[in-house]
C-alpha cells in the first residue's frame, strides 16, 4: 500500500520498473498506490514491476486497502469503499469494498464488473 497525499499525485507517477523492482524485493508484486477521496471514495493504480506495468483493476489490492483503511481507522468496518482504478490508463473500473470485523479478523468483500482480457489453462 502505498498512499498518496491527492489524486492528482497519481497522474504524476511515472513508471520506472527497475526501481520498483528493487523497492518491492522479494516481499510483492504490485505497489497499490492510492489517494483518498471523499465519502468513502479512493482513487488507485496498481503498478507492476513487469510487462504490463499496470493493473486496470485488481480486486484482490482493493480488498487488502479496504482492510488496510479499517486497520487504520479511515474506514469504518461494515461501510462500502468505492476505488476508481485505472482511470490513468484509459481503463476505468469501479471496485466496491465492504470490510466486515470480528474481533480483530477482517474479512473484505470485494464487487465490481471486468472483462475478460485472456484466459489461461494450468495442466499438473
Amino acid at each position: 500500500m502505498v498512499p498518496l497525499r491527492n489524486r492528482a499525485a497519481l497522474g504524476k507517477i511515472a513508471m520506472n520498473m527497475t526501481e520498483l523492482r528493487e523497492l518491492q524485493g522479494k516481499n510483492a508484486t504490485m505497489a497499490y498506490c492510492f489517494a483518498l477521496g471523499g465519502n468513502g471514495k479512493a482513487f488507485s493504480r496498481g503498478m507492476l514491476p513487469w510487462e504490463l506495468y499496470e493493473d486496470a483493476a485488481t480486486g484482490s489490492a482493493a480488498g487488502s486497502l479496504g482492510a488496510y483503511l479499517v486497520r487504520n481507522g479511515k474506514l469504518a468496518p461494515g461501510h462500502t469503499l468505492t476505488i476508481l482504478q485505472g482511470a490513468e490508463m484509459g481503463r476505468p473500473s469501479h471496485i466496491e469494498v465492504e470490510v466486515t470485523q470480528s474481533g480483530e479478523k477482517l474479512v473484505p468483500r470485494v464487487s465490481g464488473a471486468a472483462v475478460k482480457v485472456f484466459e489461461g489453462t494450468i495442466r499438473i
